[in-house]
């Protein structure tokens, strides 16, 4: 079939596809009973090195400076406090945080099987069974030194208090700086 060939429906038009070129779907949202309220999981045994998240798609366009936070609503700025990544001169957000996308979802986890490849997609840091929950350390990527988290992970090496420091510990980088967020390994140099 033609992969140009348009499909009118009322005022929308699609395009054909192939499906061929469907990606298979590997996460869905759903109850999280680890963490409450609600986290990724994988729908497929996914392999260490899968991208979970295409940086691309993520839609995280936007930087905001602190200074324009306190000019948005109380209710928006809870949203932006619960998903939005955050440094010390502001935070990022996607165009409109009405339409997040799955991995935006994801809960903090201090032993977590997700980092960050070198230009910055979520992938998994270690192989993952069907239907395990996918997580991150949000110390891979938060540089806000406001940033504090009460942790409820309750891994071997919980730090109970995850903060927007925790990417200065010496520890912490050996451990994760394959997997840091590629901004955030800027500022170590």
């Amino acid at each position: 079939m033609n992969k140009n060939k348009k499909l009118a429906s009322g005022k929308f038009n699609y395009q054909i596809a192939n499906y061929k070129n469907f990606k298979k779907i590997l996460i869905k949202i759903k109850p999280s009973k680890r963490f409450g309220g609600i986290g990724v999981f994988a729908v497929r045994k996914l392999k260490a090195g899968t991208i979970i998240g295409n940086l691309d798609l993520l839609g995280e366009d936007l930087f905001y400076a602190w200074k324009d936070f306190k000019k948005i609503d109380k209710k928006s700025q809870k949203i932006i406090n619960d998903f939005c990544v955050s440094s010390d001169q502001g935070f990022y957000s996607p165009k409109d945080l009405n339409y997040l996308s799955i991995p935006w979802h994801m809960n903090h986890c201090c032993d977590g099987n997700v980092g960050f490849d070198s230009i910055g997609n979520f992938i998994t840091i270690k192989n993952v069974k069907e239907g395990n929950e996918l997580c991150y350390d949000y110390g891979l990527v938060f540089t806000n030194s406001n940033y504090k988290l009460k942790c409820i992970c309750k891994s071997k090496n919980c730090r109970k208090i995850i903060t927007g420091n925790d990417w200065k510990n010496e520890k912490f980088r050996r451990k994760n700086i394959k997997y840091i967020f590629p901004e955030q390994k800027n500022l170590i140099k």
